[in-house]
């Protein structure tokens, strides 16, 4: 399988960070390729952590708003649960993924409220979600941890430049890296 250039590189990081306390999240699965991607990483690696898979399984859940990522239609970047977890019972990693349908709004602070994650990738393309995100994120990546985020810089979604250049505490995290493949990597260092 042919990778996007985003999932190389959270692969890559991943590799930095395995060793940390603390499981992995990625919000905004979509068909399931960086998670599946992770996952091989982590079966072949023999290291215990699960992958919390988060996502509405039903592409975006309203349109973007006007004048920020408008242009984003609500349903764009549908990938059903069954298309993604028949792609994970393929690959053999149903041991080392746990799906969390619904909206993030609504499931983060619900069914994931006291964990905490030594990597985190997120591409959910709206800026609501992608603020949220930031925010639950924020004391949840353990120290040396690093979290992700798609589409920046990316004229489509201008939301999420806004998220990661003025949202994010900058003196607990700092830019890791390259921004290949329209990503934003941040390692807190606090």
């Amino acid at each position: 399988m042919a990778y996007a250039p985003r999932t190389v590189r959270a692969v890559e990081h991943l590799r930095t960070v395995s060793h940390l306390p603390g499981d992995v999240i990625e919000i905004g699965v979509s068909a399931g390729d960086t998670t599946i991607s992770m996952a091989q990483y982590l079966k072949e690696t023999g290291i215990d952590k699960k992958i919390y898979a988060c996502d509405t399984y039903e592409g975006l859940p309203y349109d973007g708003k006007l004048g920020l990522d408008d242009m984003l239609k609500k349903g764009e970047c549908a990938a059903s649960f069954e298309k993604f977890w028949g792609r994970v019972v393929q690959y053999g990693l149903e041991d080392y993924i746990v799906p969390i349908p619904g909206l993030v709004e609504d499931t983060l602070m619900a069914r994931l409220k006291d964990r905490t994650w030594c990597f985190a990738f997120v591409d959910l393309d709206l800026y609501e979600p992608t603020s949220h995100v930031a925010r639950y994120l924020h004391d949840r990546i353990t120290p040396n941890g690093i979290q992700g985020y798609h589409d920046y810089k990316f004229e489509r979604c201008p939301g999420i430049e806004i998220v990661v250049d003025q949202e994010i505490d900058r003196n607990r995290y700092q830019m890791v890296g390259d921004n290949w493949g329209n990503c934003a990597w941040l390692k807190r260092v606090d």
